[in-house]
């Protein structure tokens, strides 16, 4: 089942930027004319929340980081967890693959 990503309004786009006063909301970079990106802080997997409290503008630079290192491995992460707990893949130790 794919779920459809939860995008924000306009609105609370608009209301984001007010917000960040020009600069990237993480490294504080102004951004002159310069792309960036409206993240989710929670991503929207685990919170399907578009409000402006779950909402920040970052950079490309640090928007790419934080997906890369943050939201990626932890969307993983929770994956896992969840086809290992409906019991849909095999539990295993290291011994057990190295023995194939």
């Amino acid at each position: 089942m794919t779920e459809k990503r939860v995008e924000f309004t306009l609105a609370t786009k608009l209301a984001a930027w007010r917000r960040c006063e020009g600069k990237c909301e993480s490294c504080k970079t102004p951004f002159y004319g310069k792309p960036k990106a409206y993240d989710h802080i929670n991503p929207t997997v685990f919170s399907h929340n578009a409000s402006l409290e779950n909402c920040q503008v970052l950079c490309v630079e640090c928007h790419t980081r934080k997906t890369g290192e943050e939201d990626i491995p932890a969307v993983a992460k929770s994956n896992r967890v969840l086809k290992r707990e409906a019991g849909l893949t095999r539990v295993g130790s290291i011994r057990t693959w190295r023995s194939r």
